[in-house]
């Protein structure tokens, strides 16, 4: 099993993000909203095929790929890009190549506590850091879940015999120290 399997990563730390955008050419606006976005970043595998789920305060997206094969894609600032990915353990190289723009390099180094996202361009380095968090699953019902489920009924039941049985029990007790008050006033 991968150390990313199972897991959601989400931006913790930017550092040169700024200038990274700055070099490939995107507009002041666009780096700054950017910059101020909160993304988190699925990683999964199914047989051959993996995908990249990325997901911000702008919207949500996800390329599929099989190793080093090109593919098709539109970054999330909304470029046109032809990208290929290589596996090196838990470190994936991503190359992208847009028109009318630099080629770059993404180097995502995964481990069970974190992402490390190094971005290159030209003589520009960027690095972002993400935190490893679970992600949570409903968990499908098995037989012992669903016998604890019919045993409730028994139970709520039995809480209220014995509540019930309580309840008589204390009437008749209230019922001797009337009689035994009674009992005492007539000697």
């Amino acid at each position: 099993m991968s150390v990313w399997e199972g897991k959601k990563y989400t931006l913790v730390k930017n550092f040169g993000y700024e200038e990274y955008l700055k070099e490939l050419g995107i507009d002041a606006v666009s780096r700054k909203i950017l910059n101020e976005k909160v993304s988190t970043i699925e990683l999964e595998q199914k047989s051959s095929l993996f995908s990249i789920k990325t997901t911000t305060d702008l919207g949500t997206t996800k390329v599929e790929f099989r190793l080093d094969e090109v593919v098709d894609e539109v970054t999330r600032d909304g470029r046109e890009a032809k990208s290929s990915f290589h596996r090196e353990r838990n470190n994936f190289i991503y190359h992208e190549l847009c028109e009318n723009s630099k080629p770059m390099t993404i180097t995502m180094d995964f481990t069970n506590e974190r992402l490390a996202m190094t971005l290159s361009v030209s003589n520009v380095e960027a690095l972002q850091v993400y935190e490893a968090q679970p992600i949570c699953e409903s968990v499908p019902r098995t037989k012992s879940a669903a016998k604890i489920s019919k045993a409730r009924p028994k139970v709520k039941r039995s809480l209220r015999h014995f509540f019930s049985y309580r309840k008589v029990k204390t009437m008749n007790a209230q019922e001797n120290i009337e009689k035994q008050e009674n009992d005492e006033e007539d000697t």
